[in-house]
């Protein structure tokens, strides 16, 4: 009786004891996944990027209805998706407040268009080049009496000469025609109808109207006329082309390099507009430092924090007549003004800089190269130019 009793006792403590290893067990397999997933969230979280994105620096980057748009924005993307990065992102109102933010490690990428230039490489670390990007001045076209086409024709070398060589050579030609008439060059007899001749057989030939050189015996004319109507044609087109584009045909925009002190001075007369805290403030402000004997008082250069639409207020507004900065912004800029053919570019840098992302001081080596290889895979697939012709066309 006493076995049978403790027998019992014994199934009983098993049960109890397997009752809680079933339970340990069930706590285990179904709720240790959740304290994984937890510690995950928190390295996840841990892990955390601070992108700063500058702000009003379309086409490239900028921070409209809560939210981060611009060619930049969408190269970034799929740069932090291929790169497995995860971010969090922050408004920087200026490129150069952008520089100063990374090189404190305040953030640890700077996402935007830029310019990698040798005096921030000396406080920066860039990624690889993703694009490339030149300056240019968009102006205002001066007055109406600056623009008339028959000054631009006179300021005209070709044409000059062109008109020039046409005169002599009808000269020549009515010279020798009045030999062939007179028998010789008496030009002590150089009476008035001898003068009005040779003036009308000079008429004739800058015409080109040969009728009333036509007579009866006339194989020596004919041949001049001949002559002469080739070389003529010549310089006729000459004349007609160049006469064309200066019509017609917008001219290039002059070199930046080409341009001296005192043009520099003589924009800064009229009124240049800049967006502040950008390389192109660098580079007026370095222009600047440089020159001599100017009136400071006349020089009106305006720096502003609103980019494009910034750029676009001081030139509608009449504030200044010139706004410095990229190309493809200034193209935006033209394309959003009503009476965009009364501005044009003037001048531009024949130089393309390289562009890319800022490294902030304290991202970690194992990042900056996973980022590098994501920009340098999606190069080859061409996605940056994809970017590009979504925003500027």
């Amino acid at each position: 009786m006493n076995f049978i009793f403790a027998n019992r006792f014994k199934i009983k403590i098993f049960k109890k004891k397997f009752k809680n290893i079933f339970i340990y067990y069930f706590l285990f397999i179904f709720i240790s996944p959740l304290f994984l997933l937890n510690k995950n969230l928190l390295a996840s979280e841990n892990n955390l990027k601070i992108v700063g994105v500058v702000d009003n620096a379309l086409p490239c980057s900028d921070f409209n209805d809560s939210s981060y748009i611009g060619l930049s924005l969408d190269f970034w993307r799929e740069v932090a998706e291929k790169a497995n990065i995860h971010y969090t992102t922050r408004t920087i109102n200026s490129f150069n407040e952008g520089i100063n933010e990374a090189e404190k490690g305040n953030v640890d990428l700077l996402v935007s268009c830029f310019d990698i230039t040798t005096s921030r490489l000396r406080r920066i670390e860039y990624t690889i080049p993703y694009r490339q990007e030149n300056n240019a001045f968009l102006s205002r076209k001066k007055d109406f009496l600056g623009q008339l086409v028959l000054l631009n024709i006179l300021r005209n070398k070709v044409l000059i000469y062109s008109l020039a060589l046409l005169a002599i050579l009808s000269l020549i030609c009515s010279l020798i025609v009045y030999k062939w008439d007179n028998g010789r060059f008496d030009f002590l007899n150089f009476t008035a109808p001898r003068r009005e001749k040779l003036i009308r057989s000079w008429t004739i030939f800058m015409v080109g109207v040969w009728t009333p050189l036509f007579r009866s015996s006339m194989t020596k004319e004919m041949m001049l006329i001949l002559i002469f109507s080739f070389l003529r044609l010549a310089i006729v087109s000459t004349l007609l082309g160049t006469a064309a584009s200066e019509i017609f045909i917008t001219k290039k925009p002059i070199e930046i390099n080409k341009i001296g002190n005192e043009q520099i001075v003589n924009l800064l007369y009229e009124g240049v507009g800049v967006p502040k805290g950008t390389a192109q403030d660098t580079w007026f402000s370095e222009k600047i430092a440089s020159l001599k004997n100017f009136d400071t008082k006349k020089i009106k250069l305006v720096k502003t924090e609103k980019g494009e639409e910034g750029l676009l207020e001081l030139l509608l507004n009449g504030d200044v007549n010139h706004i410095f900065g990229e190309k493809s912004n200034l193209k935006n800029i033209k394309k959003a003004i009503l009476n965009s053919s009364d501005f044009y570019i003037s001048i531009e840098d024949p130089i393309k800089y390289n562009q890319g992302f800022v490294f902030g001081k304290n991202l970690d080596k194992k990042s900056k190269q996973s980022i590098n290889v994501a920009i340098s895979e999606l190069l080859g697939k061409g996605r940056h130019i994809f970017a590009e012709k979504k925003w500027n066309d």
